[in-house]
């Protein structure tokens, strides 16, 4: 198992230059109430900059969308510059509605020119900030054409291009183009969120330098109190195919027939309104009685949830990392989660949680987990230490502070 980088000499970061960097994060999401919906990246924006902020850095958010807009949050200077796509999305409406033969290169051109005037906005931005660390998240290639002095980092939370390839995603043709021109453009300070991620990285972008290994990490809080729903089994994460949601359908579907006071709890984005049409028709009539669905909550209450669960199921199909199972082990939870890569840098099966190989597999393990007879107290520890000592948020951070130091 995996659990990281050698953290013993974490502390040693250098003072003088964590109060004199300026850094920016490059980033469409940012998980704030006035940037609606926001996945994993913009989490991880989020907490990175706050805790990095709190370390005297001096840190940015450049964003890009339909409206400008620039704020302060908890000492992070966010900015969002108004990008081209209201008038690109005329022009394509346009082009669809007559007929007009040269779709997709008309589509191309025009991302091309929006992503070179985001490029260039950025570019000025970093010169009268004096940013001195840009980082740039690698979904979606954005602003492929930057050419500040800023030492340039890439984190790979991953692309479309490894979704497609790697865990069934559907094609994002465009984006996949601009993905490799950034790939092409820096070769160099490129981070990747698990040891997987960096293999498949580094495979599909045909990259020559050595990738970085920096997991995220997670505030470890202190012992909550137990106030868990008995028999109760939470979904954690988007309602899509490929995060395994109908597979956990299935699961419970056997879970209630084997035990009537089971109940069912899903949090997540309702994507292509995947509740109404495909789960409420998977789950049994049974099993949707004893059914909840919160609909999407904002991260900082997520745990809140969570801590109400008596098991948490992750039966996702592909993952670079996933954050949502370390909050979960990092209150103690009892995790089950599918055998994907990324699951087994985090899961010492049998010891701080269980990774499940079928469906059988699922529902036997759930079973005994409600009825008591595994060792629920024994994994539930170990769970949390795992978090507290190699996935713990502080330490990350500082992590992160030696990384950024050692290429300024």
């Amino acid at each position: 198992m995996i659990l990281g980088t050698d953290l013993s000499n974490i502390n040693n970061v250098n003072n003088h230059k964590m109060k004199s960097s300026n850094i920016c994060f490059v980033s469409k999401e940012y998980a704030h109430s006035s940037m609606g919906k926001t996945g994993g990246i913009g989490v991880f924006v989020k907490n990175m900059s706050k805790e990095l902020s709190k370390k005297k850095f001096n840190v940015y958010i450049f964003s890009f969308g339909p409206k400008k807009k620039q704020f302060i949050d908890n000492g992070v200077t966010v900015c969002v510059v108004r990008d081209l796509h209201f008038f690109i999305s005329k022009i394509l409406k346009f082009w669809k509605r007559h007929g007009l033969q040269g779709y997709y290169l008309l589509k191309l051109i025009l991302e091309f020119i929006n992503k070179l005037y985001i490029s260039i906005k950025l570019t000025i931005f970093s010169l009268s900030n004096k940013i001195k660390i840009m980082e740039f998240n690698d979904y979606g290639g954005d602003v492929p054409f930057f050419f500040g002095f800023s030492k340039k980092i890439i984190r790979c939370h991953g692309s479309s291009t490894i979704l497609n390839l790697f865990f069934g995603y559907g094609k994002r043709t465009i984006d996949s183009f601009f993905e490799k021109l950034l790939f092409s453009r820096y070769q160099k300070n490129i981070i990747a969120v698990s040891e997987y991620s960096s293999k498949i990285t580094q495979q599909t972008f045909k990259l020559k330098s050595n990738i970085r290994v920096i997991y995220n990490g997670v505030n470890v809080p202190k012992r909550a109190n137990n106030n868990e729903i008995d028999q109760s089994l939470f979904y954690v994460g988007s309602l899509m195919e490929r995060k395994g949601i109908f597979l956990a359908c299935e699961v419970f579907n056997q879970i209630i027939e084997i035990n009537a006071k089971a109940t069912f709890h899903l949090l997540g984005n309702n994507v292509n309104d995947c509740w109404n049409k495909r789960v409420v028709k998977l789950l049994s009539p049974k099993a949707l009685i004893n059914t909840t669905y919160y609909g999407t909550v904002v991260s900082n209450e997520v745990l809140s949830y969570v801590s109400k669960a008596h098991v948490v199921i992750f039966p996702s199909y592909g993952e670079t990392l996933s954050i949502a199972l370390l909050e979960a082990m990092s209150i103690g939870k009892l995790v089950v989660t599918s055998n994907i890569p990324a699951f087994r840098e985090i899961i010492d099966h049998g010891k701080n949680g269980i990774i499940a190989n079928s469906l059988q597999d699922y529902i036997y393990t759930i079973s005994k987990m409600f009825l008591g007879t595994y060792e629920n107290s024994i994994l539930k520890e170990n769970a949390y230490e795992t978090i507290a000592t190699k996935f713990n948020q502080e330490r990350i951070v500082l992590e992160n502070i030696n990384y950024y130091n050692s290429i300024i």
